[in-house]
């Protein structure tokens, strides 16, 4: 990694420190070093790679084939810290490694297959990792979980809060460490699938509003002075049609006729109902539009409720409010509206219901989906009124079902393989919506597997005390190994390790034990 790269992240975290070789570690604590430690001593080099045609999930809102990806330097993926349990932008560079003979695939419940090497780790839904070789049928996979919401925004899926946050927001809150709630983000390229950090700027709202409305007018101006408009253009500035509608009321009352019989249609009356809905539903579900309401709403509720000149008005509105809402309490169609959205009258609120009975569905029935719901409504007989039917069910209480494994197989076949190095978090999401380890660099690990099935004399072992030493310190620069010893049972093929190390910069000596069984192979 350059040092640009380095200085980058240095200035986003104080903590974050870069090695000799451009690795970057974060100083956190000690069990973190001796995980980081266990990691080193455990993988084996160059062993955790992906088919070339395995596709990755990049922040700029494309699916590319990670072999595609070697010669393009850094870019970014999504990745999840384990510390904050918040998915975040991840630096990653790729590389390939050379051929592989034994490849694992797994099949998914989504219809997606994923081809790599037994040793590459894969993320649980609990935050753990296991190898994929260890991984059985039915197991459930951390998921990445993607959509888009009406305005084109890439919208995520936060596995640990069960919330949904749109890309764009989820990276500038990593960015400036604040929520990003209380500014606007704007994408550069004007593309809001593209949420490369890079691409995105932080402004204030009224300096927002104010771009776009320039740039649309700049927009509006091209379209006027075009060769297509020169037409519509003439016709306007020739002043026939203003004229005929502001001098002829005969005229006006022509054009009101066209546009009633027009409107008689319903296919048409539909159609121009449904535009004007949209534009509506667009123009209000704008951050910017909202802000802008909520603070003419602010405004206006201060002066009504505080003003002595609105004292009348409001007993009277409250008036009004108290015996409308008891009239519309007795109308059948409110209270056919109640019952088909599960807000019974006098009874808890829908979400308390849902978050009681989704989970007994789950037990009954395995799965929870339109079908199971339906079912579970109709088993619950007339009180059934009350719960809502599943299109009304909130889209944020939709469950979000893992990603499970239905089948695992071995396949021997020599492939050309592939690493992905990102920082930080050391993990990243394919595009087949699971999050696996990173693969390190092709030479990231120790040997000590190749010692598990060898007899080894004195002298030998004192040579793989310095073999593993080394690793160690060479991968983890914050690590300086005091002491190792090893101690080997060639019967049982297992490796137990017993070292004292010591963090730079700090002179207290911790201890550091472990063992390692080896598998004979078949």
């Amino acid at each position: 990694m350059n040092t640009k790269t380095t200085e980058v992240w240095s200035e986003i975290d104080p903590e974050i420190v870069s090695d000799g070789l451009g690795q970057i570690k974060r100083v956190i604590n000690v069990d973190a070093v001796k995980a980081s430690i266990d990691n080193i001593l455990r993988t084996r080099p160059g062993e955790r790679c992906f088919v070339g045609s395995t596709k990755i999930a990049l922040l700029n809102g494309r699916d590319v084939e990670i072999q595609d990806l070697v010669d393009k330097g850094t870019f970014w993926v999504y990745s999840l810290n384990l510390s904050t349990g918040r998915i975040e932008p991840g630096l990653a560079r790729a590389m390939c490694t050379g051929y592989s003979t034994k490849l694992v695939r797994i099949l998914l419940d989504t219809g997606e297959e994923i081809l790599c090497t037994p040793e590459h780790l894969f993320m649980l839904r609990n935050g753990h990792f296991c190898t994929a070789q260890k991984l059985v049928t039915g197991t459930s996979l951390m998921p990445l979980y993607q959509r888009m919401d009406s305005d084109g925004y890439f919208s995520l899926y936060q596995p640990f809060q069960n919330t949904w946050e749109r890309a764009h927001r989820l990276v500038m809150r990593w960015k400036f460490f604040r929520d990003p709630s209380k500014f606007c983000v704007h994408h550069k390229d004007f593309d809001k699938k593209n949420n490369v950090p890079e691409n995105l700027l932080r402004i204030q709202l009224d300096a927002h509003i104010r771009y776009h409305s320039l740039r649309t007018r700049i927009h509006n101006q091209k379209l006027w002075y075009s060769s297509e408009f020169q037409w519509y253009r003439d016709l306007m500035q020739s002043g026939v049609i203003q004229r005929r509608t502001g001098q002829d009321p005969e005229f006006r009352k022509a054009v009101s006729r066209g546009l009633q019989n027009h409107l008689k249609d319903p296919e048409n009356a539909a159609r121009w109902s449904k535009r004007t809905s949209d534009c509506i539903l667009r123009t209000m579900a704008r951050e910017d539009v909202k802000e802008i309401l909520r603070q003419l709403g602010r405004k206006l509720g201060k002066r009504f409720w505080s003003s002595p000149e609105f004292e009348e008005a409001r007993k009277k509105n409250l008036q009004n409010k108290t015996i409308g809402y008891q009239q519309a309490l007795l109308t059948e169609k409110y209270q056919m509206t109640l019952k088909q959205n599960g807000e019974a009258v006098g009874s808890c609120s829908v979400r308390k219901k849902l978050e009681k009975h989704f989970p007994i569905v789950l037990d009954r029935f395995g799965v929870l989906n339109e079908e199971t719901w339906e079912t579970y409504r109709k088993s619950l007989g007339k009180s059934a009124c009350g719960y809502p039917i599943w299109k009304n069910v909130p889209v944020d209480m939709l469950p979000i079902l893992n990603h499970k494994i239905l089948e695992i197989s071995e396949l021997q076949m020599s492939v050309p393989v592939y690493d992905l190095y990102v920082e930080k978090n050391h993990n990243f999401a394919l595009s087949s919506g699971v999050f696996v380890h990173n693969c390190m660099l092709p030479q990231f690990g120790s040997p000590l597997h190749s010692f598990l099935f060898e007899t080894m004399m004195n002298e030998e072992l004192n040579h793989v005390v310095d073999q593993l030493k080394a690793a160690v310190e060479l991968w983890d620069d914050r690590v300086e190994i005091t002491e190792m010893s090893i101690y080997k049972e060639p019967d049982k093929s297992r490796i137990s390790i017993d070292a004292l190390f010591r963090i730079k910069g700090n002179d207290q000596i911790f201890q550091y034990t472990t063992s390692v069984v080896g598998e004979m192979a078949a």
